[in-house]
């Protein structure tokens, strides 16, 4: 998260769009911006080793477990005008990716209706689903100048984490399965060789709407300024809290 808000503070210095792949060391539930702790079981996630995070972005609570996760900070002169029409084109750009895994993906046109914590119980407008099952998770937030957008696409659905970390019924689990699947269901492709692939076709599908892109590390102010936000705000139990934390902007 922290790299993600790096990336985004630092973009009028670099004026140039960034692909972020990455992964988790450990299950880690991820809650919106503003959404309430509540919503949290915090003693069975200590007991069973899930992290909690808050985003810098809205939306509700997703497990972030054997998934690929994306996060692409680019102007906004490059996408549609608002906030629902780049989410769309961004939605576009990960169908293309899908397809390229022979996954044939389906955009919401419409913002399903549902009250639950977790992200994945209904597709939200501009989401992506798969034989009407929720198959990403995203969520954005924006300045003045340029975009966040980050999000899930997990292998393995997690479902046994969520639910310890949501506390979930029995029948509220049943109900969830119902609703979101993982790509290697979808694909019966082994989740390490699954991620690999949909690595190169996130690229490539990327490619096509920015021109090549280089591989490289986050540069040194990004990388300053991503450790600094890690120390003084998200490993800073006020902001997961929801309380006040220190919000770093200095650079």
């Amino acid at each position: 998260m922290a790299a993600d808000e790096a990336m985004l503070a630092c973009y009028p210095q670099l004026q140039q769009p960034t692909l972020r792949l990455y992964a988790w060391r450990q299950p880690t539930l991820s809650l919106g911006y503003f959404q309430p702790l509540d919503d949290v079981d915090l003693d069975a996630c200590a007991s069973h080793g899930i992290e909690v995070v808050r985003r810098p972005t809205g939306g509700r609570a997703v497990l972030h477990h054997q998934e690929v996760t994306y996060s692409v900070v680019a102007g906004l002169g490059l996408f549609s005008s608002g906030v629902a029409a780049s989410y769309r084109d961004i939605s576009h750009i990960l169908i293309e990716a899908f397809t390229r895994l022979g996954v044939c993906a389906t955009l919401q046109r419409h913002h399903a209706q549902g009250h639950s914590s977790a992200c994945f119980d209904t597709p939200a407008f501009a989401e992506l689903t798969v034989d009407e099952k929720k198959i990403s998770g995203s969520a954005q937030t924006r300045t003045k100048h340029a975009l966040l957008q980050h999000g899930s696409l997990p292998l393995v659905f997690p479902w046994a984490q969520l639910g310890t970390a949501l506390a979930c019924s029995p029948a509220r689990l049943r109900l969830l399965k119902r609703q979101a699947t993982g790509l290697c269901d979808v694909t019966q492709v082994p989740a390490t060789r699954l991620a690999a692939q949909l690595k190169r076709a996130l690229i490539q599908a990327f490619e096509n709407q920015f021109g090549p892109l280089v591989c490289a590390s986050l540069t040194d102010e990004e990388r300053s300024l991503a450790d600094r936000l890690q120390t003084r705000k998200y490993a800073h139990l006020d902001w997961t809290h929801l309380k006040e934390a220190t919000d770093v902007v200095d650079r």
